[in-house]
């Protein structure tokens, strides 16, 4: 799902004319233990898994080439999405991610739920497995 800042960025593009920043060169994930919403802030729990923050992924060579059936448009993980062991353990399960233009701070950009959410223990690894973070717009 696309967050309140990307849907305002297109419609002030197609009905406005306000020009599109250029793409970021690396996304960076959060982890969530809810529905992040718009903002992508609700229920992040990124820095009790990895104490470093977000994770960064390459914008070029990190997804599969886009697809779908009909008007649905697809994309799914082409890399493991490896965040290591946790540091501390997530009430309940990780169960969406979002995506920024930045490590820390920056823009939400999107958000979606995981196909199979995650259940964090300290010190379990935890990762999002080839193919299985789809970004689907219908």
């Amino acid at each position: 799902m696309f967050s309140t800042y990307l849907k305002n960025l297109l419609l002030n593009w197609t009905s406005r004319g306000v020009a599109m920043p250029a793409a970021p060169t690396n996304l960076h994930m959060s982890l969530h233990n809810g529905n992040p919403t718009g903002t992508g802030l609700v229920a992040d729990v990124t820095t009790t898994v990895r104490v470093a923050g977000r994770l960064s992924i390459a914008n070029t060579s990190s997804w599969n080439a886009i697809g779908g059936t009909g008007e649905t448009r697809e994309t799914t993980n082409s890399i493991l999405l490896d965040f290591g062991n946790s540091a501390g353990a997530v009430s309940g399960q990780v169960t969406h991610v979002a995506l920024w233009d930045a490590a820390s701070g920056g823009n939400c950009l999107e958000f979606t739920p995981l196909i199979t959410p995650i259940t964090v223990l300290t010190g379990t690894p935890v990762s999002i497995l080839i193919g299985n973070l789809k970004l689907r717009l219908p």
